[in-house]
């Protein structure tokens, strides 16, 4: 393995991102969804922490919290995505398999739990009541289910295409 396969491998799923976040950036907001829109990043900390392990999933949703952050998700995103990569990566080192399936139920394990822990924190800190955080947050989940091929898709390329796979599951 030479120096430049981690920053290829990486530098791919960090490109693998990018649609995402131009989807939420320009498209969903465009769209009339009723009562919430689409929220596809934490599928995509799930498709990475699944396959490269506890730290890199916390890493890479690290990542993915500041570029939330910069989408105007609010600050506590780099902590909340973080701790999702990590509790997802340690959902699949204990056993969830890593195809379709499995990878699906991730990802809902990762909405499910970063809209809770977002609703937590907003009804701590700001004072927001928490039903109705819940009336948003439950059509968000619903909203964001039927996209998670396309995600699925994206991420599959670059774990197929670099082959590096340090302290992860192979694909």
């Amino acid at each position: 393995m030479g120096r430049q396969e981690p920053w290829r491998h990486w530098g791919a799923y960090a490109l693998a991102l990018l649609p995402l976040l131009l989807l939420e950036a320009l498209l969903f907001w465009r769209i009339p969804f009723p009562l919430a829109h689409p929220f596809l990043l934490p599928f995509a900390i799930a498709m990475v922490a699944s396959r490269e392990g506890i730290c890199a999933g916390a890493g890479y949703g690290l990542f993915v919290g500041l570029c939330a952050m910069l989408l105007g998700h609010g600050s506590s995103m780099l902590f909340l995505c973080s701790l999702v990569g990590c509790v997802i990566a340690l959902l699949f080192a204990r056993g969830l398999q890593q195809g379709f399936w499995g990878s699906f139920l991730g990802g809902m394990a990762a909405l499910l739990l970063l809209s809770l822990l977002r609703m937590l924190t907003l009804a701590l800190f700001r004072g927001l009541p928490f039903l109705a955080l819940c009336s948003i947050a439950f059509p968000e989940f619903f909203w964001s289910l039927p996209f998670f091929p396309l995600v699925y898709g994206i991420y599959l390329l670059p774990a197929r295409r670099t082959h590096y796979c340090k302290g992860g599951l192979a694909v």
